[in-house]
């Protein structure tokens, strides 16, 4: 089911109906069930290392957007830390 949100956040996005930052916010949604449903450390590392794309172009977005006064402080902060949440591997 969260696929399928995914893919009609593409969608949206293709016809400009939404930002790119939703479209990311997604696939991390997606990535996230799939960590949670990982059974051995090794799969739960390999979606972690997956996140870590997503993560970094959701913080640059945010950023930019801050620059452009679109978004707060708090808001790049909060995508940083989900950035590093994402760059630590799980033992």
């Amino acid at each position: 089911m969260i696929d399928e949100i995914e893919g009609l956040q593409r969608e949206a996005y293709r016809q400009g109906e939404a930002t790119f930052e939703v479209v990311v916010s997604a696939e991390l949604d997606v990535l996230q069930a799939r960590l949670e449903l990982a059974s051995t450390s090794e799969e739960r590392n390999r979606v972690r290392r997956e996140m870590l794309g997503p993560a970094t172009q959701l913080e640059q977005i945010v950023t930019e957007l801050f620059k452009a006064r679109q978004s707060t402080s708090a808001d790049v902060l909060r995508a940083k830390c989900l950035r590093l949440r994402r760059n630590r591997p799980l033992t």
